[in-house]
């Protein structure tokens, strides 16, 4: 009796050194096979996207140049030997031989430093932008794709259950061949039909790993995840005229904004150019030896100033005055060429989102609840020998159809909302949201 407690008490020992190692390598490998969430994909692919850094590191570039183009250029140091006799190069021997050293410093036409440095601030702010808008563009796509996946995951959801359906449906028909309840053309349906099924399994798994392929440029082991198991929810976004006011704020607009100011910077650049630009110099001279009288030679000091006159603007300001303006007219009319587009995508893809959303709601309170009781009833008509196999079998599959459009919809009215998302100043975030069951 004292051995066999001994052995309880190991056994004991044991099981709860198992139940310990079981608790700490459970969440190890339940965090392997996590779940992707939508809005840590968006998230991972900010983050990875080499085109926003990019454009960060150019804005960055534009901020340190427009510091620099704001600055004169560096002074000019001038020295050398000026009249030294060729004959025996004695500094002392001809009055008029000098060393000369002299610094000169280049002043541009007017505030031209000025503007320059504005225009180059101008084009960071659209860099800025630029990575705006590409990172909306980025939070965009991955929306898409992911629910693309979303999608087709489903659909194999829907096409898998179908399927054990449909081979309990041809192991019934088999049986109620073998004892002569049903005929042999029932068992060729069922088996056709499950054939069917094995084909459409086959290409939502092909579209699936297509979608996640165009994840991976972003998400390299996105291949290896799991989805989540309901339509993620997205960001709430404001009515049409919210958005619609918010157009002008888009960062496709700030961009455009951005090269309109640096247009008008280039128009003050080129006005600028009708001033003179002069250069300031100082030089000292040394002189060597003596002169007739014992006396040593002076030195002497010159002070320089050197205009650059625009006496024939005909060809040269003038002309680049008139393409500066032409510049900027085409900078605004690119800008209500983008806001235009813009207006146009809001319209088509709001009046989409309603249509989708009028749909949805057609697909859950009415097309969904008639299909699901169909095939339920036509289980207890076909046992009843009320109808035959064939019908049995579109009822089903009637089901199946209208299941999957009711994803779909769901997932097509999702991606319109990413669309507006994108239009709009919401912040893209998703969270675990509602499914249409």
């Amino acid at each position: 009796m004292g051995q066999f407690n001994q052995v309880l008490i190991i056994a004991t020992k044991v099981t709860k050194h198992l139940l310990l190692s079981i608790l700490i390598v459970v969440p190890v490998w339940a965090s392997e096979s996590k779940v992707l969430p939508l809005s840590e994909a968006v998230d991972i692919a900010l983050a990875n996207d080499s085109l926003v850094m990019l454009k960060q590191a150019r804005a960055q570039s534009a901020e340190e140049s427009a510091v620099a183009d704001g600055e004169l250029a560096d002074p000019t140091l001038t020295l050398g030997v000026f009249n030294l006799p060729t004959t025996d190069f004695d500094l002392n021997k001809n009055p008029t031989t000098q060393l000369r050293f002299g610094i000169k410093q280049a002043f541009p036409r007017g505030e031209t430093l000025h503007y320059q440095s504005l225009k180059r601030r101008d084009l960071s702010e659209a860099e800025w932008a630029n990575a705006a808008l590409l990172k909306k563009r980025v939070t965009r796509d991955v929306q898409q794709y992911y629910l693309e996946a979303f999608y087709q995951q489903k659909v194999l959801n829907e096409l898998n259950n179908n399927r054990r359906l449909f081979a309990r449906l041809l192991k019934n028909t088999e049986d109620s061949y073998s004892v002569g309840g049903a005929n042999q053309q029932a068992v060729f349906q069922a088996k056709l039909e499950l054939s069917t099924l094995d084909d459409r399994i086959s290409q939502a798994l092909s579209k699936q790993e297509s979608s996640k392929a165009l994840l991976s440029k972003w998400l390299p082991s996105v291949m290896n995840k799991l989805l989540t198991e309901k339509l993620p929810e997205l960001s709430e976004i404001g009515d049409k005229t919210a958005i619609q006011n918010q157009l002008a704020s888009h960062p496709q607009i700030v961009i455009d904004n951005a090269y309109i100011n640096a247009a008008k910077r280039g128009i003050s650049i080129a006005r600028e150019q009708y001033k003179p630009g002069f250069n300031l110099g100082v030089e000292y001279r040394k002189r060597f030896g003596d002169e007739p009288n014992g006396q040593h030679r002076d030195d002497f000091m010159a002070a320089m100033v050197t205009l650059d006159m625009p006496l024939f603007t005909a060809n040269r300001q003038d002309r680049r005055l008139s393409a500066s303006q032409f510049d900027m007219q085409s900078a605004k009319l690119m800008r209500d060429e983008h806001l235009n587009m813009l207006r146009q995508q809001l319209n088509r893809h709001h009046v989409d989102w309603q249509r989708l959303k009028e749909r949805e709601v057609l697909y859950k309170t009415r097309l969904l609840p008639d299909a699901k009781a169909n095939a339920r009833s036509s289980i207890e008509a076909y046992q009843n020998r009320v109808i035959d196999f064939a019908t049995l079998i579109h009822a089903h599959v009637m089901e199946l159809e209208t299941r999957i459009r009711a994803w779909r919809v769901s997932v097509n009215r999702a991606k319109v909302h990413t669309e507006l998302l994108y239009l709009s100043l919401a912040k893209e975030t998703s969270k675990e949201g509602g499914s249409h069951e």
